[in-house]
């Protein structure tokens, strides 16, 4: 059955996260994810992810949680480790997916960093072992890091402003997968269901922050104006492609598409007050799968 997470906004306010969380959980997501950065748009330093996770877990709700994506060579195999152990304590009856960015252990072309590869090692080997109640979901490009996707994770998460042919190449990669084995096939969505200048604006900004100039990570207090300004001269044709825009027939349709090609699990970033709407888009595709 397709699952459904909501993309939670990096910030520094607990209450805005604990309101999105209620949310997620009225309108009928199955998850809630916390990206983890160092900075968020406004050049803010928002929560860490493992505290804004834990947080979170003291809110009445059966909706799961989890990260979409950490970064974990910021910190050592067993901190990461604990990190998630103490979340899956905390979290109790409600599932926990932890997905794990790929930066900074191969690039596209198999080129290895030692220390993060054993990061990766450990936790997948390991913490797939010792860290009972939680799943393991790899964001990875490249040959080698998908077949390591394949043989040691839980699943594989395409990301970076993603087309849908773009996600069709990226999967052809990775061969066969046991059909006894649960393994999730997941893609980073953005959704609008109109056209409007604060959209584009929005994707605008998730868009460059995606590209190798304004990494997430790298973003900084002296190149926020730089970006307010390229923001502008982004092509919106782009952005069309890497978003999903339209009415709710044409969001089910897009979605369905990527289900039909084993995707199981959405991480949906939305973009204005639509939860009602993409409701009725979820409640549609799950009665279709």
């Amino acid at each position: 059955m397709v699952k459904f997470g909501l993309d939670l906004p990096l910030t520094d306010s607990f209450n805005d996260l604990k309101n999105l969380y209620y949310s997620a959980g009225a309108v009928g997501f199955d998850y809630a994810f916390m990206p983890d950065h160092l900075r968020s748009i406004d050049g803010k330093l928002p929560m860490n992810v493992w505290d804004a996770l834990c947080m979170l877990t003291t809110v009445p709700s059966d909706v799961g949680l989890g990260s979409m994506v950490a970064d974990i060579h910021r910190a050592d195999a067993s901190t990461t480790i604990q990190h998630i152990h103490t979340l899956v304590n905390h979290a109790e009856e409600r599932d926990v997916i932890i997905g794990l960015g790929s930066g900074m252990m191969y690039d596209n072309e198999g080129v290895g960093n030692n220390r993060s590869y054993t990061l990766h090692k450990i936790l997948h080997v390991k913490s797939s072992k010792d860290v009972a109640g939680a799943r393991f979901v790899l964001a990875a490009k490249g040959k080698n890091m998908k077949r390591f996707a394949r043989d040691f994770a839980d699943g594989w998460m395409a990301k970076h402003a993603i087309t849908f042919d773009d996600y069709c190449k990226e999967k052809k990669d990775f061969g066969y997968i046991s059909s006894d084995r649960n393994f999730i096939f997941a893609v980073d969505v953005s959704v609008a269901f109109e056209e409007s200048d604060e959209v584009f604006n929005k994707l605008a900004h998730k868009y460059l922050l995606q590209t190798d100039k304004y990494f997430y990570s790298m973003l900084t207090e002296e190149n926020l104006g730089e970006l307010e300004k390229d923001v502008k001269n982004v092509d919106r044709d782009v952005l069309r492609k890497i978003a999903i825009i339209g009415d709710e027939v044409a969001v089910e349709k897009r979605l369905q598409e990527f289900v039909n090609v084993g995707v199981t699990l959405f991480t949906v970033k939305l973009y204005g007050d639509e939860f009602g709407r993409f409701r009725r888009v979820m409640e549609c595709l799950r009665q279709k799968n």
